[in-house]
């Protein structure tokens, strides 16, 4: 059989687990999984030479090793495996006898449920497991817990705890929250008037604020104010 030379790739999961990495990491990472792909489980060499000789540790963690001590990237196996199954089950079914014209429509609606079931099916997984979630999202949820504890306002809870659910992070999009408010916690739109100018928790979410650059430089009338000083 004839290597499948494609996988099915996840843009918005892409996106959120690569969100902390820079350019060069990234590229990195697609050069490993399509290798990975091409060879199969690669071994130490084969990472430390598309990685420029060390082995970044950013890039490291989204694989795991096997018995062998070889790498491999456990999504990208899922994926390939459940793909390889479904043109193994259609090569199957064509080579099965078509003694009427029935049985070759019947044949058509079962690959056309398989096509169809096979693109929906990690939706409708991730549909099922974000609603669970989101249905067991309370004050006492660990990542909500974290994430209240963290935020310096602590004015309506209620609504933050809404925001939250309706976001549903995962942990890399967790940390990424939590790396923006420790971030901005010591700026001084946080900071100044004790406090007043923080947002809303629920607004802060709803806004997706943890994406807005943090200003590093005090604004120039307050570095005249310190010279004078």
């Amino acid at each position: 059989m004839a290597k499948d030379p494609a996988f099915l790739f996840y843009s918005s999961d892409f996106l959120v687990g690569t969100f902390t990495m820079t350019d060069a990491q990234v590229g990195q990472y697609i050069r490993l999984m399509c290798l990975q792909h091409q060879k199969g489980h690669l071994t130490e060499a084969m990472m430390m030479g598309v990685m420029g000789g060390t082995l970044d540790q950013d890039v490291l963690c989204k694989f795991v090793k096997d018995e062998d001590g070889l790498y491999y990237n456990e999504r990208l196996k899922e994926e390939s495996d459940k793909r390889a199954k479904y043109a193994e089950s259609r090569r199957q079914n064509r080579l099965k006898p078509e003694t009427s014209e029935s049985h070759e429509n019947h044949m058509t609606n079962i690959c056309d449920s398989q096509s169809e079931h096979m693109e929906n099916e990690n939706v409708n997984v991730n549909i099922d497991t974000n609603s669970k979630r989101r249905n067991s999202l309370t004050y006492d949820n660990p990542a909500f817990k974290r994430f209240w504890d963290a935020y310096p306002k602590k004015d309506a809870k209620a609504a933050a705890l809404k925001a939250f659910t309706k976001l549903n992070p995962d942990d890399v999009l967790l940390s990424v929250i939590h790396k923006a408010i420790d971030a901005k916690r010591n700026t001084e739109q946080w900071t100044k008037e004790n406090g007043k100018f923080v947002p809303m928790a629920s607004t802060w979410l709803n806004g997706r604020r943890w994406e807005d650059e943090v200003q590093t430089t005090q604004p120039a009338e307050r570095r005249i104010r310190v010279l004078s000083d």
